[in-house]
């Protein structure tokens, strides 16, 4: 899967423009399956500027996934959000 790197809608009347690289960094499509959900739980804690994913999904504003932005995030963030929960809540 390539990264979702659709053009944003800026959202200057909150003051939370999202940052120009911001996308959702594809998973591994080979190799263990825990190496997914390891790296959606890494995504969701920490950045990983060797993958240009500049923010920790846990710290976007929800602006930058919902809203005029949905389209070309929405889905991602929020199964990206549900794995790691779910795993950091064990």
């Amino acid at each position: 899967m390539e990264p979702t790197s659709l053009t944003l809608v800026p959202t200057s009347q909150t003051g939370t423009d999202p940052p120009r690289d911001l996308h959702i960094p594809p998973l591994p499509k080979r190799g263990p399956m825990n190496a997914c959900w390891k790296q959606a739980v890494s995504d969701w804690q920490e950045r990983d500027l060797s993958r240009s994913h500049s923010v920790a999904l846990k710290d976007w504003h929800p602006t930058w996934y919902s809203g005029a932005n949905r389209e070309a995030f929405g889905v991602q963030y929020g199964k990206r959000k549900l794995i790691a929960l779910e795993f950091l809540d064990r």
